[in-house]
């Protein structure tokens, strides 16, 4: 059994007005020319109505995939409460949507992994699924409010192995400035 960590950092996402700096910005990380002191990379919402950030693996084996993001919220982030933000993701092009309401306004300022793992959130891949590729995202389109101060960091999809098998472990960091990765983590 093979268990896959797809880690998805921000300029690998499609962000609904992501190009569009009156909406979005894309934080460097530390030690990049641009960036500020002790900043991590990240998209930083600006302001929208409208919050689309989606990502798509490769093909995936039969697993139950478990869906991340890392997220935080900036001092003075507004449009929140109430609006109802939705991790969702379905297997293959035409698949089914499964979701999962997230508490957004709950967030702090510190970068964290939600859904939380005591709270996860996963999608099953059947071996008989022709299309194994997750589609994913975190959505708000539905209030209409305009809303500011998010900031993304990461996504990950863990795929999980049946106990009792023998597995090999790979990561792939999706980074469209630098390529895509892969890495032999170890076996188990």
């Amino acid at each position: 059994m093979i268990q896959s960590i797809y880690i998805f950092k921000p300029r690998a996402f499609n962000i609904v007005w992501g190009n569009d700096k009156r909406c979005w910005r894309m934080a460097k990380p530390i030690g990049s020319s641009t960036s500020s002191k002790n900043e991590k990379e990240c998209a930083e919402l600006v302001q929208v109505s409208w919050l689309e950030v989606t990502g798509v693996t490769r093909k995936l084996s039969a697993s139950t995939c478990q869906i991340t993001y890392q997220l935080s919220l900036e001092k003075g982030a507004s449009g929140w409460t109430g609006a109802p933000v939705f991790l969702m993701a379905k297997v293959g092009k035409k698949g089914k949507y499964k979701w999962k309401k997230l508490e957004v306004e709950k967030l702090t300022r510190d970068p964290t992994d939600f859904p939380s793992e005591a709270d996860p959130f996963g999608v099953e891949i059947a071996n008989d699924q022709p299309d194994k590729r997750l589609y994913f995202g975190l959505y708000e389109v539905w209030s209409g409010r305009w809303k500011q101060g998010l900031k993304v960091y990461k996504a990950k999809s863990r795929s999980e192995p049946n106990p009792g098998f023998d597995f090999i472990m790979f990561i792939y960091i999706y980074n469209e400035e630098v390529g895509a990765f892969l890495f032999q983590l170890n076996k188990g």
